[in-house]
């Protein structure tokens, strides 16, 4: 048994939020990262860099 922070909600009961939570930071970090890198590669493109 183990528990996080003031102890609301024990890591069994807590776990699905936390691994959602993590995934949709990781979506959107990735989802980032491609837009930059298209902007980026298209001013590469444009610019002749």
């Amino acid at each position: 048994y183990y528990v996080m922070g003031t102890g609301e909600r024990p890591l069994a009961e807590g776990g699905p939020a936390i691994i959602a939570a993590v995934r949709a930071v990781t979506l959107a970090f990735g989802a980032l990262v491609s837009i930059v890198l298209l902007l980026v590669g298209s001013g590469v493109l444009y610019t002749g860099l």
